[in-house]
């Protein structure tokens, strides 16, 4: 699996996709701890591509859009995502956690967490009734409330 992901970008402006590659970094960081997995600046790389998507999802204002141009259940996996940077905060205070990139690592963490505020906004905005009328909600309802439910407790799906 490592030589097809070698050097790969795994940059998205795609929310889902970017919750995915957060998600993924804090598996990466939990085999890491326990599993004594060793893949070297794949968390970083991880956590760049999840920077760079997120700038470009702010700037394009894809999240202030209507109901109605935006899908609920890609908008929860950005938000399942965003709540493993706060996990991954604390894997960075652990004395051993990345030995050879901690200072870049620690500061791609520190950059992420200004973003952990969408979690908020994106579950404020489809906690609205009116908003989950839209076509978009119903059309992919039961995804969309497996979503919205995981979003409310990621644990189960984050934790390792």
């Amino acid at each position: 699996m490592a030589e097809l992901c070698a050097g790969q970008s795994w940059v998205t402006d795609d929310v889902l996709g970017i919750g995915g590659l957060l998600s993924d970094a804090w598996k990466v960081a939990q085999m890491t701890e326990k599993c004594g997995f060793s893949h070297p600046g794949l968390l970083e790389k991880l956590l760049q591509a999840s920077l760079t998507g997120l700038h470009s999802v702010v700037r394009s204002g894809t999240l202030e859009l209507p109901a109605a141009y935006r899908l609920p259940f890609r908008e929860f996996g950005l938000s399942i995502g965003l709540q493993a940077v706060s996990r991954l905060s604390q894997f960075a205070d652990r004395p051993s956690s990345q030995d050879g990139h901690r200072h870049e690592f620690l500061r791609l963490v520190e950059m992420l967490s200004a973003f952990e505020p969408l979690v908020k906004t994106v579950a404020d905005f489809w906690r609205h009734p009116v908003h989950r009328q839209a076509d978009t909600w119903k059309e992919h309802e039961d995804i969309n409330a497996v979503m919205y439910a995981t979003s409310l407790s990621p644990q189960g799906f984050l934790d390792i």
